[in-house]
């Protein structure tokens, strides 16, 4: 299932990404399984390796501490995703420093299925179609705030309102994220971040849980810092199976201030059919004065 992302950080630089991607929500009993998609293409290389990495304005998705590496300008990032009968996503967010006291972030992420055939079934179970379609979407919208508590230690929360629509049904659902990020050295970070506790959410008669989930990841320099090794581990709350997400980005410096990264990455998991291999790759360089980059990346469609 093909798409396309486009994704843009103001002032700095400019993201423009093709992906793949699966809206596969994992086994569980969780809903608003759209939560769980990963926005950014360069996460996305790496099998969303990224609760140590994240350092954009994507980190409120990650990691909400991530926020803290945000030391000036403004921030944003745009994504757009196209998938098969009609469905698309968009996801907005942007982060700035405030003075010294920390950063603070927002996003909105919209999943629209489009139409659907409304289909009942028949008395002897076959399936009758109404001639009649319905709408579906998912929304989210986001807050958050990350500060350095100490150099090596950055903290973040985000708070997050939920909603899903279904023909004429609708619910909403109340969420937080909690992270925290641990500068070693140099070198090497760890993080952690529990997403989406919250309230349940619910359609109708039917209620569920939001997909909260427990991640702890670690990121390594190395090569003379043209190397980032990462690996994440994920704990779903709600059922399901936990993950293990090991990714890496190499980066390149040609003639010139141009440098291509190159991005690989593995999802493993047991009865998760989207697990397998990820790959990425962008290249970063300046327009007219303005650092600029085009991503790419491949995740397998379960």
């Amino acid at each position: 299932v093909y798409g396309l992302r486009v994704t843009g950080l103001l002032l700095f630089t400019f993201h423009l990404s093709f992906f793949t991607c699966s809206l596969y929500a994992g086994a569980g009993n969780s809903g608003a399984s759209f939560l769980r998609i990963g926005p950014a293409a360069r996460a996305a290389g790496m099998a969303d390796a990224f609760t140590a990495i994240g350092d954009d304005a994507s980190a409120i998705t990650y990691n909400p501490a991530g926020l803290a590496q945000i030391k000036k300008g403004i921030q944003g990032t745009l994504t757009q995703g196209f998938w098969v009968e009609n469905i698309n996503y968009q996801y907005l967010a942007g982060a700035m420093p405030i003075l010294k006291q920390g950063v603070v972030g927002a996003q909105v992420m919209l999943l629209n299925y489009g139409d659907i055939a409304e289909i009942t079934e028949n008395a002897d179970g076959t399936p009758n179609n109404l001639n009649k379609k319905f709408n579906a979407n998912d929304l989210a919208a986001v807050v958050g705030f990350a500060r350095a508590l100490q150099p090596n230690l950055m903290v973040g929360a985000a708070g997050k309102i939920v909603m899903q629509t279904i023909g004429g049904t609708s619910g909403s659902a109340f969420a937080a994220d909690l992270g925290a990020i641990y500068q070693i050295n140099p070198d090497l970070k760890v993080g952690a971040v529990i997403q989406n506790i919250g309230t349940k959410i619910k359609l109708d008669i039917l209620e569920s849980g939001l997909p909260m989930t427990a991640k702890a990841g670690v990121a390594y320099l190395t090569m003379d810092k043209t190397l980032t090794l990462a690996l994440d581990v994920g704990y779903p709350f709600e059922g399901g199976s936990p993950s293990i997400r090991p990714g890496a980005e190499y980066l390149y410096k040609t003639s010139g201030d141009m440098v291509v990264a190159l991005r690989g990455g593995y999802l493993l998991g047991v009865g998760i059919p989207e697990a397998g291999m990820t790959i990425g790759a962008g290249v970063n360089f300046k327009l007219s004065g303005t650092n600029m980059s085009v991503d790419a990346a491949y995740t397998p469609y379960g």
